[in-house]
């Protein structure tokens, strides 16, 4: 059984036509589609293709990514059972049938595998920065509070949560990786549910940073297949629904602390210095928010 959840808000035609592509591959089973307390109609509009393959459900409210990706997981889990697999993913997506086979037919092979994901490219086509990363230290989240710091610390010595230059092997069948991006990523269900799926204490942010953290302590293997490749169109169903630099830097602090408690077992004193640090480094990182815009 291989389903795919698919999380909506305010995007209904994105969310409806990117379904629709997926409701006709052989590879997926069920299409979940999970209108996150939408306040435009979008559940309205979204019910109108639920017709056995493709499934339409809604949320009380809004409650964040996590917990709406869990409302479909959940779902499935009661629907048809925890013996499968499960696609994580945004509606902004682009993507064919040969790369989510790939990925299903390599976890169907490799039964040590508990999620994998291909290569994500932008909307240029380019390789997206993110598309894995080291699961961050207590050291790195302290530098990656300054632009400055951070980008020093990785020129200069390839220290921090971006891969360096050489160390993936894109010539591989498969890469084992620490994290994987959450716009579009295959998992066990069995294996996921197991642990609760996504940490519902964050709104936005840090989600999978603190879902592989999860996995890696249970010696679970994260992998990216380089064959498959997938299309991101740059967050464009975020930016929708968060479209202030303010209110994301808030969600970013508030659910980094969440990963350094769940992920890092750090205490209150080490969150609160982190917000502190945070906080007095807000004015740079807005400057550099304010240069990239210009550009």
């Amino acid at each position: 059984m291989v389903s795919i959840v698919i999380l909506n808000y305010n995007d209904a035609e994105l969310t409806a036509a990117y379904a629709k592509r997926m409701a006709v591959m052989d590879c997926i089973d069920c299409v979940v589609i999970v209108d996150n307390c939408s306040p435009d109609g979008s559940f309205e509009k979204l019910k109108a293709f639920d017709d056995g393959k493709i499934h339409v459900l809604k949320t009380d409210r809004n409650a964040g990514y996590a917990s709406g990706n869990n409302f479909g997981l959940k779902y499935i889990s009661r629907t048809f059972g925890e013996d499968g697999i499960a696609i994580i993913s945004n509606p902004d997506i682009e993507t064919d049938e040969t790369a989510v086979s790939t990925i299903i037919e390599a976890m169907e092979a490799d039964e040590s595998i508990f999620a994998a994901t291909g290569l994500i490219y932008n909307v240029r086509d380019e390789l997206s920065p993110i598309f894995t990363w080291h699961l961050p230290t207590m050291a790195k989240l302290l530098a990656n509070c300054s632009v400055l710091i951070r980008n020093m610390l990785y020129k200069l010595f390839g220290w921090g949560t971006r891969l360096k230059e050489g160390e993936f092997d894109f010539d591989a069948e498969k890469v084992n990786c620490e994290a994987l991006p959450g716009c579009f990523f295959a998992a066990r269900m069995k294996e996921l549910m197991a642990f609760g799926g996504f940490c519902e204490d964050t709104f936005l942010f840090y989600e999978e940073d603190i879902l592989f953290s999860k996995a890696a302590k249970r010696g679970l293997k994260s992998v990216i297949l380089p064959k498959a490749h997938i299309r991101h169109l740059e967050g464009v169903s975020v930016k929708k629904s968060l479209n202030s630099w303010k209110k994301r830097e808030k969600l970013m602090e508030e659910s980094c602390r969440v990963y350094m408690r769940v992920a890092l077992n750090e205490g209150r004193f080490a969150c609160a210095a982190y917000s502190i640090i945070n906080r007095l480094l807000l004015p740079e990182r807005y400057l550099f928010y304010r240069l990239k815009r210009v550009k």
